[in-house]
């Protein structure tokens, strides 16, 4: 049979055998253990596990069999043994083996077994790392097949989904979908499970299910891709859901809307979703109404951490000082106020209260201006503040409301409030 030289990757296997089985093989191992046989098992069976998790598998469900294969071997040689010096001596075979047969295995002394295995690990292989191996058909046929059946993956290894696209109908449908997979991939071990998946047995009531609840198909793959997720959660969990909220009184519509906007909606149980929608009603003196038309609004007061919820209202209602009606106005009119940061919505309050003087009642009608960004407010304010137009007092002519200092763009902002030019505006700017 010809040989060839191991490649690079028997090489490091069978290196790693001898680092790491060095224990195993002082007390286990029979001392006609073929390392280098062992290094090209190891390859098949390290493709789809660890190093640790291999030295586990391996060892423990083939040394026993060394072992016994090695006791075998010596039986027999002691048979031949026995059988030639009972030709010499003229002794029958049968009895001069039988008291060998009939001893318990306790009897059988392995003590220079044991010694000849010990010596064997504490040295290092008598072959050296550049040996010349045969190839892979001169080990057993079936276990080599039962090896490959084993480890064998059934697609190609690759770190993203894309590679498995031609050869896995599921993904290949959901990409018709809409469904981003370069998107997916950032979900850590979940593509392990996507790839698992049966799209007919596995996804394709979920999309029925959302198609049932009003949601388009154009916004199928957007939706699977926020929120992959939901491809694993049981059909009848999803249903108990939304019966959940068509209790509470969301219409389908309402319903769609909130999937479409919050799609990790769906994946909170009954009972979270009952506890969130308490804590805004009750921390807000809500009505039922009221409590739905925020939700519908801005889900993700729902789907979103409570505790940036909880500071923004310690925030507003402490550190700001708005009263309890104003803060329920300033909450309805811009529900997303809730999900700015603290930091955020005190350094937009310090500035535009106690500098610039603007009172309550004008952030309970234009609560946008907690979402603008502060320093383009600034520079906007100190640019009137210049031209002498920084008015806010309602009351007096020429009032700048805080709707247009936040929300115009440049060129509205200097054609309609400052009554200059962007270039003019620009210039300004750059004195800053």
């Amino acid at each position: 049979m010809a040989t060839k030289k191991l490649p690079q990757v028997y090489q490091s296997t069978r290196q790693f055998v001898m680092r790491s089985t060095i224990p195993v093989r002082q007390k286990v191992w029979p001392v006609n253990y073929d390392l280098n046989k062992m290094a090209k098992l190891c390859v098949f069976q390290t493709r789809t596990c660890t190093p640790m998790q291999f030295h586990q598998r391996t060892f423990s469900q083939h040394q026993n069999q060394l072992w016994n294969s090695t006791l075998n071997n010596q039986d027999s040689k002691i048979k031949k043994d026995s059988e030639s010096e009972a030709k010499e001596d003229n002794i029958p075979s049968n009895d001069s083996h039988s008291f060998l047969e009939n001893r318990s295995e306790s009897e059988i002394d392995y003590e220079s077994e044991y010694k000849a295995v010990s010596l064997h690990g504490r040295g290092r292989s008598s072959q050296p790392d550049d040996v010349i191996f045969s190839d892979l058909a001169e080990l057993d046929d079936e276990l080599l097949q039962s090896i490959e059946l084993y480890t064998r993956p059934a697609l190609p290894i690759s770190p993203t989904l894309a590679a498995y696209v031609d050869k896995s109908e599921t993904l290949s449908k959901l990409v018709k979908l809409g469904v981003n997979l370069s998107e997916l991939d950032k979900r850590g071990s979940f593509k392990d499970v996507l790839i698992k998946l049966d799209f007919d047995r596995d996804i394709e009531e979920k999309i029925l299910f959302l198609h049932d609840i009003g949601v388009e198909d154009k916004n199928l793959g957007k939706i699977l891709t926020k929120n992959p997720f939901l491809l694993v959660q049981d059909v009848q969990n999803l249903t108990a859901r939304r019966n959940y909220l068509k209790a509470k009184k969301f219409t389908d519509d309402a319903i769609s809307e909130i999937i479409q906007k919050a799609p990790y909606f769906l994946n909170f149980s009954i009972k979270r979703l009952d506890s969130k929608l308490g804590f805004l009603q009750q921390e807000l003196s809500l009505t039922g109404d009221e409590t739905r038309y925020l939700v519908v609004r801005t889900p993700k007061l729902v789907t979103g951490k409570v505790t940036t919820v909880k500071r923004s209202l310690f925030s507003l209602r402490v550190q700001m000082r708005f009263p309890a009606k104003e803060l329920k106005q300033l909450v309805l009119k811009q529900p997303r106020i809730l999900h700015t940061g603290r930091y955020k919505l005190m350094s937009t309050f310090d500035y535009l209260h106690n500098k610039v003087g603007i009172k309550h009642k004008q952030f309970v009608q234009f609560p946008q201006v907690f979402r603008t960004s502060l320093p383009r407010l600034k520079e906007r304010h100190q640019y009137l503040l210049k031209l002498g137009r920084a008015q806010y007092d309602p009351t007096q002519p020429g009032f700048v409301s805080l709707d247009k200092m936040s929300k115009v763009p440049d060129e509205v902002f200097c054609q309609d409030i400052a009554k200059t030019s962007v270039v003019e505006f620009n210039t300004f700017l750059k004195t800053l």
